[in-house]
């Protein structure tokens, strides 16, 4: 039997990123593959089980407005008025 993941979301994705998640897809994956990973509370972070298979289904809405947002990128936090 196999063990994965069919829906996972990264930083990239807003609801994700809007809601604290800062891992990336290479923390992503190595976290699925066993590998111990800084979580986004800064603590390490190992699956117990790694998985055989894992599915990132980031979204194409919106992606990579979350950490564009935190970094505080140019035009990101600016109304329409101002730009």
């Amino acid at each position: 039997m196999y063990w994965g993941d069919t829906h996972l979301h990264t930083a990239n994705s807003p609801d994700a990123s809007l809601f604290g998640n800062t891992l990336g897809l290479d923390d992503a994956y190595w976290a699925c593959r066993g590998e111990e990973v800084k979580s986004a509370g800064g603590l390490p972070f190992k699956m117990g089980r790694p998985l055989d298979w894992v599915v990132i289904a980031d979204h194409a809405e919106f992606m990579g407005f979350g950490p564009d947002v935190r970094k505080g990128a140019p035009g990101m936090q600016r109304s329409r008025l101002e730009a």
